[in-house]
């Protein structure tokens, strides 16, 4: 969804129509290195596609099935 400009500017709309106290990105443990490539898309999209003079940022990254990943 990060790389979908459409999906993008649909989900910073829906914040700044809402304006939430809490922006929460959720994403699975399993995708490695990739979750920081993602947080930093979603990051970039939500400032860039914002008409607001200050967009609001990710508050809070939520990383989840943990049990899918061996031990290192």
């Amino acid at each position: 969804m990060e790389d979908n400009e459409r999906l993008m500017r649909a989900l910073t709309k829906l914040i700044e129509v809402n304006q939430p106290n809490l922006v929460l990105l959720v994403g699975g443990a399993f995708v490695g290195n990739e979750a920081v490539d993602q947080l930093v898309k979603f990051s970039r999209g939500l400032e860039n596609f914002s008409n607001s003079d200050n967009p609001h940022p990710i508050d809070v990254t939520v990383l989840t099935k943990f049990d899918t990943i061996g031990d290192k």
